[in-house]
Formats: structure tokens, sequence, C-alpha cells
């Protein structure tokens, strides 16, 4: 009976919070919303000199959202509630509209930074990340296609993923660009998209598009949403998504009643990230193969390095004397400086490093896909057999073998 008493208490508090707020600001009831409008401010006080947004639930009851939202709002909260009680949540969570969920779900995954365009499809986003603005920095950009490039090389300087949040329609179709970099990069990064609510989907809404059909090639996974109390889980599914195997994007859509809604759900752990390992047996192979070259050489690319794998790359070729290349985009992986340094192995490569390439006996190529900048258009080796010794190093199984068999994939 008490945690029935606590559970009545906590679906009360909303509306007592709600109200005390349109009596505070003189806001009518949505019957009278036009006369309240005149009268009630656009914008609250300043903060360190930050104009402080109207709270979540006020604007919600001032502007009178549409009964969709208002009957999902109240099937969230029953669904939400009932179902954490089920399971034995913890009666002391506090209720959250899903915008708030998220921006906390990101602030628990480590993200600092997110870059984005506001959009009135996730408004309720921009309330939550405003309210943790002092451990989490939204950077408003001036088009999406800047903030998808933005938020692509944030992840590839910082080797944390990076965040990028667009409106539905052409928001998400400006920010494509970032993101298809994103894919063939190998760099992890998550997209959240708004979209239509789900009392409007397949009904060619405003601005509405299937992110499944139109990002699915140009991503990792793609999901959308539609409950409050599962980011939490989508968002710890996305982490560990863009950050496993090989690399890449992920998008998430949010329809817009989904994020009005509310739920009493924990946040989940930082994610931790699943990497591949070599074989004893492939290490035993690959020092067999290189021992026995004669013009050996090393192409390095792709995502998922850090300064110590650069470090112990630079080490190895220092004692090995072998040379080494970096493939498109990824020039600075090894210090150009360095008298093991080859040269970029890309657009316009240079044509006695491109020969060196073709004349290898043994072409060892870590992290790199061999893609069409970096092979020249598929000429510095022979498809799908190369002349050279290929040993591929891939941390997405799926790569090996899509156009050169290696000798030795690892």
């Amino acid at each position: 009976m008490a945690r029935l008493a606590r559970f009545a208490a906590a679906r009360e508090e909303p509306r007592r919070a709600a109200a005390g707020v349109r009596a505070h600001r003189g806001i009518r009831s949505a019957g009278g919303r036009g006369q309240g409008l005149r009268g009630s401010p656009r914008q609250g006080r300043r903060q360190h000199g930050i104009p402080e947004l109207c709270r979540h639930g006020a604007r919600l009851h001032h502007h009178g959202p549409r009964a969709g939202h208002r009957q999902c709002r109240a099937r969230g909260l029953r669904a939400g509630s009932a179902q954490g009680l089920a399971h034995g949540m913890k009666a002391d969570l506090k209720l959250r509209h899903g915008g708030r969920i998220l921006a906390d779900a990101l602030a628990a995954h480590g993200v600092r930074t997110a870059f984005g365009v506001p959009g009135e499809s996730f408004l309720p986003v921009l309330d939550g990340l405003h309210d943790l603005r002092e451990k989490l920095r939204f950077v408003i950009c001036r088009q999406e296609g800047g903030a998808s490039y933005m938020a692509e090389a944030g992840a590839k300087l910082s080797g944390e993923p990076g965040v990028l949040f667009v409106t539905r329609g052409p928001g998400a179709t400006n920010g494509a660009v970032g993101v298809h970099t994103a894919h063939q990069d190998s760099t992890p990064m998550l997209v959240f998209v708004g979209q239509v609510g789900n009392d409007f989907v397949e009904r060619e809404a405003f601005q509405e598009v299937d992110y499944r059909r139109m990002y699915g090639p140009l991503t990792k996974w793609v999901a959308q949403i539609d409950r409050a109390e599962r980011i939490p889980e989508y968002v710890s599914h996305a982490f560990h998504t863009a950050t496993s195997g090989r690399p890449g994007p992920v998008l998430l859509a949010l329809p817009e009643d989904m994020l009005f809604s509310d739920a009493a759900v924990a946040d989940a752990p930082h994610f931790r990230t699943a990497r591949a390992a070599p074989s004893p047996a492939d290490m035993q192979e690959l020092e067999r193969l290189l021992s026995g070259a004669k013009r050996p050489f090393v192409l390095i690319g792709g995502g998922g390095w850090t300064g110590r794998a650069i470090d112990g790359l630079r080490a190895w070729a220092e004692d090995c004397g072998v040379a080494v290349g970096c493939g498109f985009r990824c020039q600075d992986y090894f210090d150009n400086r360095h008298p093991n340094y080859a040269g970029d192995v890309g657009i316009g490569v240079n044509p006695k490093l491109a020969q060196r390439v073709k004349d290898a006996d043994v072409l060892l190529a870590i992290g790199e896909r061999l893609g069409e900048m970096t092979t020249s258009a598929y000429t510095l080796l022979d498809v799908p057999a190369p002349k050279q010794t290929l040993i591929h190093v891939q941390s997405g199984a799926e790569e090996l073998g899509r156009v050169y068999r290696a000798a030795l994939p690892i």
C-alpha cells in the first residue's frame, strides 16, 4: 500500500507543478490559451548570460499540445511507472520527460560535447541539454552539414564517439554528408534525428522520412525509440554498436510524442568497447611472412587508433626498419617527419610511392579498408587476388575478403 501511495503521489506531482507554473505566469487553461498566450512571457530569467528556456512542462500546457501528445504522455506515464513497479524498480526514481532522459543518458556515457542545429521536432531534448549545460556542451551550428562534419572530426580527434542532433526532414538530409564520411572513415558517431509523432506516422506527415530506409546504407544501425522508458537501453546499444568491431555511425530517430512523455527509469552505466584481438597462431604466421620478406610495406588507416597504438607501431617500425604509408584521410596517423614514413597513399599519390606498393612482396594493411581512394581506383592491388602477399588486419570481419583475398586475414 505504501508503494501504491508513493506511485499515486508521483503521478499527481507533475500536475501540481504545471498548475503552479501556470498560476505564477498568468497562463490560462488550454480552453482560453489565446488570451493566456498574449499575457505570458516567452523567455525566462538569464543566468550567466544564457537565456533560460521556458520549462518543458509549462510549455506543454501553455501551448496546448495536440490530443495525440496528451494521450501518449498519459500512456507513457502509466506504462513506464507500472512497468517499473512490476520489475521492482526503485520507488525513489524521478519521473523525467523523454528529452531529459536522453540528455542524462548521454552524460552517463561520458559525452561532454554535442553538435547540431536546434529544431522544433526535439524541443524536450533541448530542454534537457539546457539543464545539463554545465557538464554537457551543445554547440549550435548554422547548418546540419557543418554540424555533422564537426561531430565526425571531433570523434577522430578525441577518440570518443561524436554526437549529432538534427531535426527531421531537411535537417536529416543536410547532415547526411558527415554521416557518410564517418561511415567510410570508420568513425564512431551517434546521430539523433527528430521524427513525427507516432500518431502521424505512415501518413506522409510534414517532413516525415523513413530513416531506416534512408540511412540504412550509411550507418551500422538505424532504430527508432518509441517508448521513453527504453531510451537508456537504446542509447547504450548505440554506443556499443558504434564503437565495437569496425567503428561507425549509428542513428536513432526520436518521435516527438515520445520525447514529451514521462517515465521513471534508471540510466545505463558507461559503455564498454568490445575489441577484436589476433590469435597466437595468426601472430606466428604474421611473423613468419614478415621475416621472409625482402620488400615489405606497411599501410595503416581506418578508425579506432589511439596514441598508444601509434607509439607501438612506430617503435616496431624502427626496430624492423620497415616503411610505413598512410591511407586516404589518415595522413597524420604516422609522424610525417619520421625516417620510416613513406608518404600518404591516397588521391594523387606519388608515382614512385605507388610503384613501391605494387612492388612490395609482403603488404601489411592495418585498419585500412583498401578502398577506392587508397588503392588508386583498385589499381595498386589486383582484384581479387593481389600479387603481393597481403596481410589484412581489420577489426570488422565483414571487410576481410570483401574486395581482396588476403593470404592472412586477421
